[in-house]
């Protein structure tokens, strides 16, 4: 993790799978074996069961493998497996603390489409004072430079 009083950059690691409770993680184990031995038996096709075992695995992919984050003066950059996210600064309007991190909103105001357009930041209590200030303040400085330029 590079040092959140480093103007330049904010860079870290998250991995839900790890930072959850012991007893979440156990609860949804159990329940990704469960679910889809129950489908086999009710259609009585273990097809059925493998097909299910696949679709509630690969939906929650995103809890079982890490996420890496990078803040800098260009953009957000998330990574999540194979996929990979870059959005300059211009493309939000706010950022909000939430519980388990802090959330990028695309518009000034909340929306109700926000969960599909803004790009949520998981981090720790500590780390998340830190990245909130940093993606305000840069927030801030890419609208003044658009209202500049215009």
């Amino acid at each position: 993790m590079t040092s959140p009083n480093d103007s330049a950059s904010i860079a870290w690691e998250s991995r839900p799978v790890v930072e959850e409770k012991w007893t979440k993680t156990a609860l949804l184990l159990s329940l990704l074996v469960a679910f889809p031995c129950a489908i086999g038996m009710v259609y009585a096709e273990a097809a059925w069961g493998l097909l299910s075992a696949v679709l509630l695995v690969g939906s929650m992919a995103p809890y079982f493998s890490n996420h890496s984050f990078r803040l800098d003066p260009n953009g957000v950059r998330r990574h999540l497996g194979i996929w990979t996210t870059r959005k300059p600064w211009h493309d939000f309007g706010r950022a909000v603390k939430i519980p388990g991190g802090v959330f990028l909103g695309c518009d000034i105001r909340p929306h109700r489409l926000d969960a599909f357009r803004g790009l949520y930041l998981r981090c720790n209590d500590a780390l998340a004072e830190n990245v909130l200030d940093y993606a305000r303040r840069h927030i801030e400085k890419a609208h003044a430079l658009e209202t500049d330029q215009s």
